[in-house]
């Protein structure tokens, strides 16, 4: 994957969510601590969504320390709870949409965290059909690029 990752210092002081961790711009916030934010979506695919993000700029998820990704996922844990507990839903969908091609619309990483009803259809997902060695082959793919980490 080629990522340009110049002009990062420009994401920062256009990022929308730069300026809301910064308290430039309001959002309604559910849960902060040094580290994260996560606020509620504007623009929500069902009622209650949240968008988890990191303080510090990251426009994907490869460029994440690993310390923080794994604090930010226990936090997608702790708000999905709240989801199960307080929004009377029967489940909670948490993704990633990395990169442009996987519909990242914002150049700030993010966990969108969403409460779900049963039948909601909400990422109805279709459904492909791999052959064995295809299957292979991606395997194959998908081992030998593990090894190089740019981040």
């Amino acid at each position: 994957m080629d990522l340009n990752l110049s002009g990062v210092d420009e994401q920062k002081q256009n990022c929308i969510f730069c300026s809301i961790v910064k308290k430039e711009v309001p959002a309604t916030i559910v849960y902060e601590d040094e580290h994260v934010l996560v606020m509620l979506d504007i623009n929500p695919a069902n009622v209650g969504h949240c968008l988890l993000i990191p303080k510090e700029h990251y426009f994907i998820m490869p460029q994440l320390p690993p310390i923080l990704l794994k604090h930010m996922f226990k936090i997608a844990k702790k708000i999905s709870h709240a989801m199960l507990k307080g929004l009377s839903v029967t489940g909670t969908s948490i993704f990633v949409a990395n990169g442009q091609g996987a519909g990242q619309n914002a150049p700030h990483f993010m966990v969108h965290i969403i409460p779900r009803k049963t039948d909601d259809k909400l990422l109805d997902i279709p459904k492909h059909t791999v052959d064995k060695a295809q299957l292979q082959s991606l395997q194959q793919i998908l081992t030998n690029n593990q090894k190089e980490n740019r981040f």
